[in-house]
């Protein structure tokens, strides 16, 4: 191979990997409320599928180091701390109300 070759090589991969990592979408972190939907989510699903309670503690995102439980039940619902604010039927976090003292 000769050392135009290879630079040829080196520029075609170059231009691919380029391609690639602009094609490829990038992944937005997920926020703590999300991650706490994801875990009663799961915890509900196997309360379901087991037929026994499930209980789990779930990092709040109001301090990083407070831990708060829920307790999923075999017919769906959901009991947890006053801080994560879930609905106890669906088991799923209230949605946020959004802020009204702006509105003209």
């Amino acid at each position: 191979m000769t050392l135009v070759e290879l630079m040829v090589a080196l520029a075609i991969l170059t231009i691919a990997a380029g391609v690639a990592s602009v094609a490829i979408p990038s992944v937005a972190p997920a926020n703590a409320r999300d991650l706490v939907r994801a875990q009663i989510a799961r915890g509900r699903s196997r309360a379901i599928a087991t037929g026994e309670p499930v209980t789990m503690r779930v990092r709040t995102d109001s301090a990083p180091d407070t831990v708060a439980t829920a307790t999923a039940f075999p017919d769906g619902s959901v009991i947890a701390d006053p801080s994560l604010d879930i609905d106890p039927l669906p088991g799923v976090p209230r949605p946020v109300a959004p802020d009204h003292a702006h509105a003209p």
